[in-house]
C-alpha cells in the first residue's frame, strides 16, 4: 500500500510600487494550503495595494483545484473579497479548462483573464518590461509557502 500526500508549494512577492503580486502555485493543488496561503497574505499590509495578480499555474497539478471548484468560488466571494485583476498563466488542458470554469462562477464579480505565454499575461497586467526580465522576476520570487 502505498499512501499518497498532496504536496503544494506557493511562491510570491508583493510589488507595492506596480500593485502587483505574483504568485506561482506548484506540484499538487490543496485546497487547505491555498486558503492558508490567502488568509496569511490578507493580513499582509501591502496586500491594500495589490490591483493586479499575475498566478503563474504552469507548475501545478490543478486537479485538486477541479475537484474542489464549487468550494474555491465560495471562498473567493465569502472570504477574498477584494476585486482585482488576475491573469492565469496556464499551459496544460486540465489548468486550461479549470480557470474557465472558475472565471466562468465567478464572472461578472470579478476581473480574470488567462493565457498561455509571458507576453500576453505581461500585455493584460501591462508590465512594460521585457520577456526575459518577467521571467527572471518569476524564478526570484522572495517568499515560499510549502505544505505536505
Amino acid at each position: 500500500m502505498f499512501l499518497y500526500f498532496v504536496y503544494m508549494i506557493i511562491k510570491y512577492e508583493i510589488f507595492p510600487k506596480e500593485g502587483l503580486l505574483i504568485q506561482r502555485y506548484m506540484e499538487d493543488f490543496s485546497l487547505g494550503h491555498y486558503k492558508k496561503y490567502m488568509e496569511k497574505l490578507m493580513k499582509d499590509p501591502a496586500w491594500t495595494l495589490v490591483e493586479k495578480v499575475l498566478t503563474d499555474a504552469r507548475a501545478i497539478n490543478a486537479k485538486g483545484a477541479l475537484n474542489n471548484l464549487d468550494e474555491l468560488v465560495r471562498f473567493r466571494k465569502e472570504v477574498v473579497k477584494k476585486n482585482y485583476l488576475n491573469v492565469f498563466l496556464i499551459d496544460d488542458p486540465v489548468s486550461t479548462a479549470t480557470s474557465y470554469l472558475y472565471q466562468f462562477e465567478l464572472k461578472g464579480s470579478f476581473n480574470y483573464e488567462y493565457c498561455s505565454t509571458i507576453e500576453q499575461a505581461r500585455k493584460l497586467l501591462g508590465i512594460k518590461e521585457s520577456n526575459e526580465v518577467f521571467e527572471e522576476r518569476l524564478e526570484q520570487l522572495q517568499y515560499v509557502l510549502k505544505e505536505r
